[in-house]
């Protein structure tokens, strides 16, 4: 890219110090020439009426009103003239003179001998009452003969030249006017012609040295401002342009400290700048390599995600569902649930603590590791063991697993389990209706001491039973208040109706959701995995199952009493009155809850007593659902309701509504088809 000189920024400071040098002693010759002559004529001014004044104070009105009009000249008058000569002499001032106003001019009374080459009288005597017409005069006529006072003024004389001219009022004793002025007229003429060749001689000099010192300037400035300003130029142009990316690396300037400290600035950003380029560099290989391993690691935690259990013929035994809350990133946890045989299913929960590549590979592969051992025959505390010795030869300890495992036998309801540093577990009683800690003891993580023997715990389970599995980053959420979500917020979480009556894959979405709006912020929660398992192996004496408040929960209700009924053999006769009544009960429970409602239905058969006790749980306004009024839309289910059961029992409490049928059947002998 082509750049004009004079489009430049040496160009721009050459022309300003030209400027400089040129307008500043201009201003300061011009200041210092209007002051002089300010001062100088002030001085003339000053004198002039002086002299006036000091005229004006001798004189008598009364002589000079007889010589004026009487021509009559005596000693007297000689020795007032003289005094006028005098104070001209004396003073260096040009003339001296007495006049008095009248109408058409000043007439005049003494004066002073006059100046040599101009239209003034000889002598003093032959001026005694000559007019003087007033040219240019400060004063009208009708001013001057009411004997106002005037400043001195200038003006140009046809022969004398400029020509200041001051005057002083001569008064009577009593302070009124005589009627005369005493004047005084000054020549500036020479006086102006001396101070315009000083002032002419004055340019010259401060032109001759402005010039001077303007070529030394220049060549100062063209030396150690322009030349370097212009090589700096030079260089970034160079530069940016790529046609020689080392410019700045020769650069030496003379005398210029500053400039050398540019160079040295502009060598060492080009040195970072290159720095910056190659971690630029290194940095996008790196995050394309993370990217690449994250793919990887993101791809392997895919593939060793549970699968489903495959489908059968009669339900499983238990009920399992697990999620993983990740916001961003790796997530160094994970769930798992597989069968070890038909009717025995192996829980797993873990994390490894630290967050990286490498913590979400090790979580892979110590998985991948647990998993192996577990399927491989070996008991629960067996596989443990050897887990964590495997684990341990490969990090040497530098990484670790907190991990529970579990193994539910679906035909007894027993739980073993082994909490090697994970989080304790929740247990829910169906009886008791309320979450709390389960008793399980803690062991050191798998890798962490290869010399830890680890012993499997015992839980017995019923039917209904609930567990629910939870990491570190669930636990370690921070409150607004400094408290944790794991010690402040978790059970009474689960113990909400709303959750604790939920199915397992909603309620892991409560309890998540909470743990998120619990947090000050929402993006300081880290990853934490969820997992929660109920035992729901039924038997002929009783069961139950959840609901939801629409036409798909009275479907469920019908097939879950139909089963029940079948498995306690009551007649077919008996069996549909109650599958009849069971629905008008559940469609009166939900009309009095909410449409997103959702509610437990228990069924309980007593063969010694031959009774049959249905109960169904869940929000209904705290009101009793049989309740209805006369000529309402239900009051004839009510009815037939109240005539189908032998006694009916509705309650309310904190935890939920409740009511209870109870009704006499015959069972043991099989009636129909079953």
């Amino acid at each position: 890219m082509k750049h004009k000189f004079w489009s430049g920024l040496s160009f721009r400071m050459m022309a300003m110090a030209l400027l400089m040098c040129v307008l500043l002693p201009a201003v300061a010759l011009y200041v210092c020439c209007d002051r002089y002559t300010a001062q100088l004529m002030g001085y003339y001014e000053e004198l002039g009426s002086g002299l006036s004044r000091a005229l004006a104070e001798q004189l008598s009105d009364q002589e000079l009103d007889r010589y004026l009009d009487e021509q009559d000249v005596d000693e007297r008058f000689v020795e007032l003239n003289a005094t006028v000569e005098t104070l001209r002499s004396g003073s260096g001032v040009d003339h001296v003179y007495v006049v008095r106003p009248e109408e058409r001019g000043f007439r005049i009374v003494l004066e002073s001998a006059v100046i040599p080459g101009t239209d003034f009288y000889r002598n003093s005597y032959e001026g005694l009452g000559v007019l003087l017409e007033p040219a240019v005069f400060p004063l009208t006529s009708e001013q001057a003969m009411r004997g106002e006072t005037f400043v001195p003024f200038r003006d140009n004389d046809a022969t004398a030249g400029l020509l200041l001219t001051a005057g002083t009022p001569v008064f009577h004793t009593d302070g009124a006017f005589s009627g005369y002025y005493a004047m005084v007229d000054i020549v500036l003429e020479q006086v102006m012609q001396n101070v315009y060749a000083f002032v002419s001689g004055a340019a010259a000099f401060v032109a001759v040295a402005a010039v001077v010192l303007l070529v030394i300037f220049l060549l100062l400035l063209r030396r150690y401002f322009v030349q370097p300003v212009s090589q700096l130029a030079s260089a970034a142009r160079s530069y940016a342009e790529g046609e020689n990316k080392r410019a700045f690396s020769g650069l030496s300037f003379k005398g210029g400290y500053e400039f050398n400290e540019l160079a040295d600035t502009f060598r060492l950003m080009l040195a970072e700048i290159e720095v910056n380029n190659l971690e630029r560099l290194e940095t996008a290989v790196y995050e394309q390599k993370l990217e690449s391993d994250t793919r990887l690691a993101n791809g392997l935690k895919s593939a060793m995600r549970p699968k489903a259990l495959p489908q059968r013929e009669t339900p499983y035994p238990f009920q399992v569902h697990g999620g993983v809350r990740c916001r961003e990133g790796l997530a160094c946890c994970f769930y798992d649930y597989f069968q070890l045989d038909g009717e025995r299913l192996c829980v797993l929960i873990g994390e490894v603590p630290g967050e990286g590549l490498t913590q979400a590979l090790y979580t892979v592969i110590a998985q991948t590791t647990l998993k192996s051992h577990l399927r491989s025959g070996l008991s629960l505390d067996q596989a443990m063991s050897a887990a964590n010795r495997q684990l341990y030869e490969t990090s040497g300890g530098g990484l670790c697993l907190n991990v529970l495992a579990g193994v539910l036998d679906g035909v007894t309801g027993r739980f073993f389990c082994v909490n090697a540093g994970e989080q304790t577990p929740l247990l829910l009683r169906f009886r008791e209706e309320r979450y709390d800690w389960a008793d399980v003891f803690s062991y050191a993580p798998l890798g962490q001491n290869e010399n830890v023997a680890y012993n499997a715990q015992e839980l017995d389970l019923n039917q209904g039973d609930r567990l629910f599995f939870y990491t570190a980053g669930l636990a370690a959420i921070q409150g607004p208040e400094g408290g944790t979500f794991g010690k402040e917020r978790l059970r009474p979480c689960l113990n909400e109706l709303r959750v604790r009556q939920a199915d397992l894959e909603q309620q892991l979405q409560l309890v998540g959701d909470d743990g998120g709006a619990f947090a000050v912020r929402s993006g300081e929660v880290g990853a934490f995995a969820l997992l929660a398992l109920e035992y729901c192996r039924r038997d002929r004496a009783q069961a139950h199952c959840l609901l939801t408040g629409d036409a798909a929960g009275s479907t469920a209700l019908a097939e879950f009493l139909q089963g029940q009924l079948r498995a306690n053999r009551v007649p077919q006769r008996e069996a549909a009155q109650l599958l009849v009544m069971g629905d008008e009960l559940f469609a009166l429970c939900r009309a009095g809850g909410r449409p997103d409602g959702r509610f437990m239905a228990e069924f309980t058969v007593s063969p010694e007593e031959a009774l049959m006790i249905l109960r169904i749980r869940g929000a209904m306004g705290g009101r009793d659902p049989l309740d209805i009024p006369e000529g309402g839309a239900l009051r004839g289910a009510a009815d037939f309701v109240r005539r189908s059961c032998d006694r009916i029992l509705f309650e309310s409490g904190g935890g939920g509504d409740a009511v209870t049928a109870v009704k006499r059947v015959a069972t043991g002998r099989e009636t129909g088809k079953s």
